[in-house]
This record gives C-alpha cells, structure tokens and sequence, in this order.
C-alpha cells in the first residue's frame, strides 16, 4: 500500500494479468490515475550542444503515460487490463494518482 498526501492506492493482481485498483482519499480531491510506463535503463548519445558526443545513462526513464481513469474523491475500483501494460521499451510499470493536467501527486505505485 502506498499513499501521498490525502490519498491511497491499494494493487492487488488478477488472473488474467491485470490488476484491481483500489483508490480512496478525500471527497475534496479530484484527478487521474495514470500508468506510467517505465524502462529501467535506457543508455542515449548527447547529439548536441556541450555535451555532445558524450553517452549518458538514464535509470527509471519515463516512455509513456496513459491516462488509466477519472477520480472524483472517495473511494472508487478501478481495472487495468493487461493490454493496458504492454508499451514497447518498458519493463517496468508505476500507478499515479495525480491532479488533472499533470498536478500534485496524491499517490503513486510501483506495480509488481
């Protein structure tokens, strides 16, 4: 279980490769969870500017993000099906439950 500020997220896995998301915090809060898709390790050539030619090591690299559901406070059950985890380049998955339009993180996830 993992929580921030005013909010929780509780991950349990499916069958089927997916997982069930249970989301709760205050009324007063509104926002998305979103799947942030992860590639441990991604390894890029400096193509420009001072740094050009130098090879940097990035760990956690953000490729994508995929907006999972809306939150409108308390408590709500949310599916993710496994097709929703399947961005090539990653292979790792964190759950993020923010205020609309990139705000404050609630809470966030790492998914097992």
């Amino acid at each position: 279980r993992a929580s921030a500020g005013t909010a929780h997220l509780r991950v349990q896995p499916i069958t089927n490769g997916g997982y069930r998301v249970a989301v709760s915090g205050s009324q007063s809060l509104s926002g998305d969870l979103v799947a942030m898709a992860v590639s441990s390790s991604e390894t890029i050539t400096i193509k420009r500017g001072e740094n050009r030619g130098r090879t940097l090591r990035y760990t956690n690299a953000l490729i994508e993000e995929t907006r999972i559901a809306a939150w409108r406070g308390g408590l709500q059950s949310v599916s993710i099906r496994q097709d929703q985890l399947s961005t090539p380049g990653a292979d790792r998955y964190a759950l993020v439950l923010r205020a609309e339009q990139g705000g404050s993180i609630f809470a966030a996830q790492w998914l097992d």
